[in-house]
């Protein structure tokens, strides 16, 4: 089974895995990215930037919590203007 790691800085996870020790172990990963298209007949992003990236990871419930149920993480980079 593949497992997907999250790593950052000054955050510490819980992972013992070897190669992964201490970062985070996402249950699931996605990511959803846009960009502007024209209307034209060229079609296309035409070499504009990316606009917004979102990433979203569901992990296990760690520390003082009582479940044992999941969380979901929901992080968006956005870009524009470029």
């Amino acid at each position: 089974m593949d497992a997907v790691f999250l790593k950052l800085d000054n955050i510490k996870g819980k992972s013992q895995a070897e190669g992964f020790k201490d970062q985070i172990e996402a249950m699931s990963y996605s990511q959803n990215v846009a960009t502007q298209v024209s209307n034209d007949v060229s079609g296309g992003a035409g070499g504009k930037p990316l606009e917004t990236m979102s990433l979203n990871f569901t992990k296990k419930s760690e520390g003082a919590q009582r479940d044992s149920g999941s969380s979901v993480w929901d992080l968006e980079i956005s870009q524009k203007g470029k």
